[in-house]
Protein backbone atom coordinates (compact mmCIF):
# COMPACT_ATOMS: atom_id res chain seq x y z
CA UNK A 1 0.00 0.00 0.00
CA UNK A 2 1.40 3.67 -0.59
CA UNK A 3 1.81 5.64 1.95
CA UNK A 4 0.17 9.47 1.48
CA UNK A 5 2.43 12.03 2.43
CA UNK A 6 1.25 15.69 3.66
CA UNK A 7 -0.43 16.73 0.39
CA UNK A 8 -1.51 14.54 -2.79
CA UNK A 9 0.53 13.63 -5.27
CA UNK A 10 -2.18 13.85 -8.63
CA UNK A 11 -0.36 11.23 -10.65
CA UNK A 12 -1.24 8.86 -13.67
CA UNK A 13 0.80 6.02 -12.72
CA UNK A 14 1.04 2.70 -13.82
CA UNK A 15 -1.83 0.67 -13.22
CA UNK A 16 0.72 -1.78 -11.41
CA UNK A 17 1.10 0.86 -8.31
CA UNK A 18 -3.14 1.08 -8.06
CA UNK A 19 -4.86 -1.46 -5.74
CA UNK A 20 -5.56 -4.49 -7.77
CA UNK A 21 -9.69 -4.10 -6.82
CA UNK A 22 -9.81 -0.44 -7.78
CA UNK A 23 -7.52 -0.14 -11.01
CA UNK A 24 -10.01 -0.65 -13.74
CA UNK A 25 -12.14 2.05 -11.84
CA UNK A 26 -9.54 4.79 -11.46
CA UNK A 27 -8.02 4.14 -14.60
CA UNK A 28 -11.96 4.35 -16.43
CA UNK A 29 -12.00 7.20 -18.78
CA UNK A 30 -15.92 6.10 -19.47
CA UNK A 31 -18.89 7.64 -17.70
CA UNK A 32 -18.78 6.62 -14.12
CA UNK A 33 -22.16 7.42 -13.57
CA UNK A 34 -22.92 4.54 -16.70
CA UNK A 35 -20.41 2.01 -14.76
CA UNK A 36 -22.05 2.73 -10.92
CA UNK A 37 -25.16 2.29 -12.42
CA UNK A 38 -24.68 -1.47 -13.91
CA UNK A 39 -23.00 -2.13 -10.64
CA UNK A 40 -25.53 -0.70 -8.41
CA UNK A 41 -27.44 -3.39 -6.27
CA UNK A 42 -30.28 -1.47 -5.14
CA UNK A 43 -30.35 1.42 -7.41
CA UNK A 44 -28.29 4.21 -7.99
CA UNK A 45 -29.07 7.94 -7.12
CA UNK A 46 -27.19 11.51 -6.88
CA UNK A 47 -27.25 12.63 -3.12
CA UNK A 48 -26.94 16.68 -3.28
CA UNK A 49 -24.47 17.64 -0.32
CA UNK A 50 -23.18 21.15 -1.51
CA UNK A 51 -23.95 23.57 -4.57
CA UNK A 52 -22.21 26.77 -4.13
CA UNK A 53 -19.11 29.80 -4.51
CA UNK A 54 -16.41 28.82 -2.44
CA UNK A 55 -12.39 28.87 -2.21
CA UNK A 56 -11.05 26.52 -3.78
CA UNK A 57 -9.00 23.90 -2.52
CA UNK A 58 -4.86 24.38 -3.33
CA UNK A 59 -4.41 21.38 -5.58
CA UNK A 60 -7.83 22.46 -7.61
CA UNK A 61 -6.75 26.01 -8.04
CA UNK A 62 -3.50 24.71 -9.36
CA UNK A 63 -5.41 22.23 -12.16
CA UNK A 64 -7.36 25.18 -12.82
CA UNK A 65 -4.62 27.72 -13.55
CA UNK A 66 -6.58 29.94 -11.25
CA UNK A 67 -5.63 32.02 -8.53
CA UNK A 68 -6.58 30.53 -5.16
CA UNK A 69 -7.85 33.67 -3.88
CA UNK A 70 -10.61 34.04 -6.89
CA UNK A 71 -14.05 31.72 -5.73
CA UNK A 72 -15.05 29.28 -7.67
CA UNK A 73 -18.56 27.51 -8.11
CA UNK A 74 -18.23 24.03 -6.43
CA UNK A 75 -20.60 21.23 -6.35
CA UNK A 76 -20.25 18.16 -4.36
CA UNK A 77 -22.80 14.83 -4.38
CA UNK A 78 -22.53 11.63 -3.56
CA UNK A 79 -22.84 8.96 -5.71
CA UNK A 80 -25.11 6.21 -4.08
CA UNK A 81 -26.21 2.88 -4.82
CA UNK A 82 -29.77 2.37 -2.07
CA UNK A 83 -28.45 4.34 1.12
CA UNK A 84 -24.87 3.36 0.66
CA UNK A 85 -22.31 6.45 -0.63
CA UNK A 86 -19.80 4.93 -3.36
CA UNK A 87 -18.07 7.81 -4.66
CA UNK A 88 -17.88 11.49 -3.32
CA UNK A 89 -17.72 13.67 -6.34
CA UNK A 90 -16.56 17.28 -5.97
CA UNK A 91 -16.97 19.41 -9.59
CA UNK A 92 -15.03 22.67 -9.14
CA UNK A 93 -15.97 25.52 -11.92
CA UNK A 94 -13.70 28.66 -12.61
CA UNK A 95 -15.43 32.30 -12.42
CA UNK A 96 -14.31 32.46 -16.63
CA UNK A 97 -15.94 28.89 -16.90
CA UNK A 98 -19.30 29.88 -15.00
CA UNK A 99 -21.33 31.75 -17.68
CA UNK A 100 -20.80 29.07 -20.31
CA UNK A 101 -21.88 26.62 -17.98
CA UNK A 102 -23.78 28.06 -15.61
CA UNK A 103 -27.70 26.71 -17.68
CA UNK A 104 -26.85 23.33 -17.60
CA UNK A 105 -25.12 23.33 -13.94
CA UNK A 106 -28.25 24.57 -12.69
CA UNK A 107 -30.52 22.28 -14.26
CA UNK A 108 -28.75 19.32 -12.63
CA UNK A 109 -30.38 19.20 -9.27
CA UNK A 110 -30.02 15.34 -8.18
CA UNK A 111 -29.11 14.67 -12.11
CA UNK A 112 -25.53 13.34 -12.57
CA UNK A 113 -23.09 16.11 -13.94
CA UNK A 114 -21.54 12.93 -15.68
CA UNK A 115 -24.78 12.03 -17.63
CA UNK A 116 -24.72 15.68 -18.90
CA UNK A 117 -20.86 15.75 -19.48
CA UNK A 118 -20.72 12.26 -21.79
CA UNK A 119 -23.92 13.36 -23.47
CA UNK A 120 -22.68 16.21 -24.70
CA UNK A 121 -20.15 15.47 -28.18
CA UNK A 122 -18.63 18.72 -27.66
CA UNK A 123 -17.16 18.14 -24.17
CA UNK A 124 -13.20 16.44 -24.49
CA UNK A 125 -11.73 15.20 -21.22
CA UNK A 126 -8.41 15.75 -20.04
CA UNK A 127 -6.21 13.07 -18.62
CA UNK A 128 -7.30 11.09 -15.37
CA UNK A 129 -4.61 11.48 -12.58
CA UNK A 130 -5.20 9.43 -9.39
CA UNK A 131 -3.91 10.19 -5.60
CA UNK A 132 -4.15 8.14 -2.39
CA UNK A 133 -5.69 11.33 -0.40
CA UNK A 134 -3.69 12.00 2.88
CA UNK A 135 -6.43 12.53 5.88
CA UNK A 136 -5.02 15.80 6.46
CA UNK A 137 -6.02 16.60 2.78
CA UNK A 138 -9.66 18.97 2.54
CA UNK A 139 -11.27 16.66 -0.51
CA UNK A 140 -10.33 13.46 1.79
CA UNK A 141 -12.22 15.42 4.82
CA UNK A 142 -15.29 16.44 2.75
CA UNK A 143 -15.43 12.72 1.81
CA UNK A 144 -15.49 11.09 4.54
CA UNK A 145 -18.07 13.62 6.61
CA UNK A 146 -19.88 13.05 3.64
CA UNK A 147 -19.78 9.18 3.61
CA UNK A 148 -20.14 9.29 7.64
CA UNK A 149 -17.09 7.02 7.53
CA UNK A 150 -13.97 7.04 9.88
CA UNK A 151 -11.32 9.53 8.67
CA UNK A 152 -8.95 7.68 5.98
CA UNK A 153 -6.71 7.83 3.71
CA UNK A 154 -8.67 7.30 0.47
CA UNK A 155 -8.51 6.71 -3.43
CA UNK A 156 -9.41 9.19 -5.81
CA UNK A 157 -8.90 10.49 -9.18
CA UNK A 158 -9.66 13.64 -11.09
CA UNK A 159 -10.04 14.70 -14.61
CA UNK A 160 -10.20 18.52 -16.56
CA UNK A 161 -13.20 18.39 -18.81
CA UNK A 162 -13.12 21.38 -21.60
CA UNK A 163 -16.85 22.54 -22.61
CA UNK A 164 -17.07 25.02 -25.66
CA UNK A 165 -13.26 26.14 -24.51
CA UNK A 166 -14.11 26.54 -20.74
CA UNK A 167 -12.43 24.20 -18.16
CA UNK A 168 -13.85 22.12 -15.32
CA UNK A 169 -12.96 19.70 -12.85
CA UNK A 170 -14.11 16.85 -11.47
CA UNK A 171 -12.56 15.30 -8.72
CA UNK A 172 -14.10 11.55 -7.87
CA UNK A 173 -13.36 9.91 -4.72
CA UNK A 174 -14.32 6.34 -3.95
CA UNK A 175 -15.50 5.34 -0.92
CA UNK A 176 -14.85 1.85 1.14
CA UNK A 177 -17.32 -0.39 2.69
CA UNK A 178 -16.47 -2.61 5.41
CA UNK A 179 -16.12 -5.33 2.60
CA UNK A 180 -13.80 -3.03 0.98
CA UNK A 181 -13.72 -2.02 -3.09
CA UNK A 182 -15.48 -2.02 -5.44
CA UNK A 183 -18.40 -2.95 -3.38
Amino acid sequence: MLIPSAYPHWLTPPKSRLPENLADWLQDAGSLTVRLKAHSEVGFSVQLRKSSWQKSMFDEALALGVDRRQKVFCREVCLMDGETPRVFARTVVPLSSYPVLRMGLSSLGTASLGHWLFSDPAVTRGPIQVSLLPINHLLCQHACDAAGIPLQPLWARRSCFLLRGKKLLVNEVFLPTAEGYPW
